[in-house]
C-alpha cells in the first residue's frame, strides 16, 4: 500500500497537470461550479508544480536552485503584499497570500511547460 500511494505521488510530482484536472473533476462532481471548481483545483496542485519545477530544474541543470525560488517567492509576496497595501490602505496577510498563490500557480505552469520542452529537446540534441 505504501509503495502505491508513493507511486501515485511521484506521478503527480512528475506530472502535476494529471492532479490538476483530477482535482478539478472531483470537486466540480462534488459543486457543478466550473468556476469554483477551477480555482480550488489550481490552489491544491500549487504543491505539486513547485515540486515538478524544483525537480525539473535540478535534473536539468544538475544543481539545486532551492535558494534562488525561495529568495523569488518572498520577493513576489511582498510586491504583493506592498501593492494591496498601496491599493487598499492596510495590509491584508490573507488576500495578498490569495492573489500570490494564484499567480505562482500561474507562474509555475509556465514554467513546468518550458522546462518539459527545454529538457526533451536537450535530451534530444544529447542523442543525436
Amino acid at each position: 500500500m505504501a509503495q502505491f500511494l508513493s507511486g501515485i505521488i511521484t506521478l503527480f510530482i512528475v506530472s502535476p497537470i494529471i492532479f490538476f484536472v483530477l482535482l478539478y473533476f472531483i470537486i466540480h462532481w462534488r459543486t457543478k461550479d466550473t468556476t469554483q471548481s477551477a480555482k480550488k483545483a489550481a490552489d491544491g496542485s500549487v504543491p505539486f508544480f513547485l515540486l515538478s519545477v524544483y525537480f525539473l530544474a535540478e535534473v536539468i541543470w544538475g544543481k539545486s536552485f532551492l535558494f534562488f525560488y525561495i529568495l523569488l517567492f518572498l520577493f513576489l509576496f511582498s510586491f504583493f503584499v506592498y501593492f494591496h497595501w498601496r491599493k487598499n490602505n492596510r495590509i491584508d496577510l490573507k488576500s495578498s497570500f490569495h492573489k500570490f498563490w494564484r499567480f505562482i500557480f500561474l507562474l509555475l505552469i509556465i514554467l513546468h511547460f518550458l522546462l518539459m520542452t527545454y529538457g526533451i529537446v536537450s535530451f534530444a540534441f544529447r542523442q543525436l
